[in-house]
């Protein structure tokens, strides 16, 4: 019976059934196909199975001749070439996955000649690979190992498959306590141990890196480590593993801390100041941050004064004495004048102002101090009054003396 290929393109609901039937009948799904169009057309199904089997045996030995001579090909071109390591670990692959190919399609007696042909024509290839891999393992580690913290790897049953020279010098431990043993084996010190396991879980069954920060013992005593969870994936682009990326940031900690600590004297000394202080923006004049004696006292809540600009709450300057001010405060970078504040309900008050150049917020502002200077004022006034009257009885008195004079010589 003469045999021919052909191709056929099923509906994906068909493909479904002749896949399950294959599964009941253990048989391969041409022949299913086959035997439905045989009995389709009344056609015997004895002959059927033979011709199959010898088409197929046929086909598969001629894949095996073009395997086996592009397995010599692939040998030669390594034997004669020089390759890098990435290239000769491909190469290898192909190797063996055309030498598997070669094993199926032959009988044993082949299959040992095969293997033992296939042994003597890569060792060398293999040796080459290996050695490879072996130095870019030892490459990796020291590259890894430059690294100023700690690396470790934990796989699927918790225990440690590798961990960085940094990471045992800190701990005062040599690697191999580590290597093959679980988080509770090694007695890793570090606080909420259950809390960074449950996390070590989640990044295994979800795939998702996670970041969070850990106490951790060292030599040094303890210190505040930030570290990154991040999944390995195997072949099947599941996670089979998680590295552990973890830097010291004791240092920077205790700067936060003393900064904040900083901050918050420093918002103590501006909110409790007896000046009104204002922080304006250098180049809109508009205020960015008020003290609460100065919203007091110029009648505003603080909402409402950062609503406005220093222009809105100074009393109008001649425009010639302000240009003489705005140049010498970006010359010397402080001033120091007299001038009256507005408040809200429309009265003034004399105030004396320093005004200098600072850093606020990553940008140059002025640091606006308004002492009030009213009561000074009253008070001045009132010493002149004083000093007037004096004068005044001063000179009657000296009249006085004078006319007694007269008379005495008289």
């Amino acid at each position: 019976m003469i045999s021919k290929v052909m191709k056929f393109h099923f509906p994906e609901e068909l493909t479904q059934v002749i896949e399950e039937r294959a599964k009941i009948t253990n048989k391969s799904q041409d022949t299913l196909v086959v035997e439905a169009l045989a009995t389709a057309f009344g056609l015997p199904l004895s002959s059927l199975e033979p011709i199959a089997s010898e088409m197929v045996s046929q086909q598969l030995q001629d894949i095996i001749e073009q395997a086996t001579t592009l397995s010599h090909q692939l040998v030669e071109f390594c034997q004669e070439s020089d390759l890098d390591s990435s290239t000769l670990r491909c190469l290898a692959f192909l190797v063996q996955a055309v030498e598997s190919f070669q094993i199926l399609g032959n009988s044993h007696a082949a299959e040992a000649k095969t293997n033992l042909l296939m042994r003597n024509q890569h060792q060398e290839l293999r040796t080459t690979v290996k050695r490879e891999d072996h130095q870019g393992a030892k490459i990796l580690d020291q590259i890894i190992s430059t690294f100023p913290g700690l690396i470790f790897v934990l796989d699927r049953m918790g225990r440690f498959t590798y961990i960085n020279s940094f990471g045992t010098h800190v701990l005062g431990l040599e690697r191999n306590h580590f290597v093959g043993k679980t988080f509770a084996q090694v007695n890793f010190a570090i606080e909420s141990r259950e809390q960074f396991l449950e996390q070590y879980q989640s990044v295994l069954t979800t795939g998702q890196l996670l970041r969070e920060e850990f106490n951790l013992a060292t030599i040094q005593g303890t210190r505040n480590y930030e570290y990154i969870l991040n999944p390995i994936k195997g072949s099947d682009r599941h996670p089979n593993a998680v590295v552990c990326i973890a830097r010291d940031i004791t240092e920077q900690k205790q700067i936060a801390i003393a900064l904040q600590e900083s901050e918050r004297k420093y918002r103590n000394l501006f909110e409790l100041a007896n000046d009104l202080i204002m922080i304006i923006d250098a180049n809109t004049q508009q205020l960015l941050d008020v003290n609460f004696n100065a919203a007091r006292r110029l009648g505003y809540t603080r909402r409402e004064l950062l609503q406005l600009s220093i222009s809105d709450i100074e009393t109008p300057m001649p425009a010639t004495e302000y240009q003489v001010l705005q140049q010498k405060l970006k010359h010397i970078g402080h001033i120091s004048y007299e001038h009256s504040l507005r408040c809200k309900e429309g009265t003034e008050i004399p105030v004396e102002v320093s005004t200098q150049i600072i850093e606020y917020e990553g940008q140059l502002v002025f640091q606006y101090f308004a002492r009030d200077i009213e009561k000074y004022r009253k008070t001045e006034v009132k010493l002149k009054q004083l000093n007037k009257e004096l004068e005044v009885k001063l000179q009657e008195k000296t009249v006085q003396l004078q006319e007694r004079s007269n008379l005495v010589d008289d």
